[in-house]
């Protein structure tokens, strides 16, 4: 990367290498050290965004190192920046689904960020705000089994939304809706 500050790809490689990284740490408990990776990767990233804003490749990476960072932060029981974590790398999906609808992994993976984000903030004692991403998952996951019936794994995830869903309902009293 040093050797050539002018080549973007190369910073986005060594971004998700520390994305993959970070995810390894993470899994093996290494915390703090899963942070630190996950942040050396958005270093990265974020002045390529800066300077190529239309290149989807460097937000989709941006917004699964702050999704990471979510699930990190939510293991380790903070909760509200998990929250902020999360919407931040939503935000960026939602944005590169507009741009680009007919990339099913970036829908795939808003639906995913959804699901997580209601789930997180059933965990957080705000059932009303639960909801609207685990209804908007369901929506979407519901959308790429529509454009997509033969994939398997849209399948599974449409009944994770079902059943994130009925937990939700099932835990605000509310089992008839």
């Amino acid at each position: 990367v040093d050797d050539h500050p002018g080549v973007p790809v190369h910073r986005e490689v060594l971004a998700i290498s520390h994305l993959n990284l970070g995810n390894e740490l993470k899994a093996t408990g290494k915390l703090p050290e899963a942070f630190r990776s996950y942040q050396a990767g958005w270093d990265l990233l974020t002045p390529l965004i800066r300077d190529h804003p239309t290149e989807p490749s460097y937000r989709a990476n941006l917004a699964k190192i702050e999704i990471s960072l979510g699930q990190l932060q939510a293991a380790t029981g903070v909760l509200d920046r998990a929250i902020r974590s999360y919407q931040s790398g939503l935000d960026r999906l939602e944005l590169l689904v507009r741009e680009h609808p007919t990339v099913a992994r970036y829908r795939a993976d808003l639906a995913r960020a959804h699901n997580t984000l209601g789930i997180l903030r059933s965990m957080n004692g705000t059932t009303a705000e639960a909801l609207v991403p685990l209804r908007r998952a369901l929506e979407l996951r519901q959308e790429l089994i529509r454009d997509y019936p033969t994939v398997a794994e849209y399948h599974a995830d449409l009944a994770k939304s079902y059943l994130n869903l009925g937990n939700l309902h099932d835990r605000a009293g509310r089992r008839t809706e």
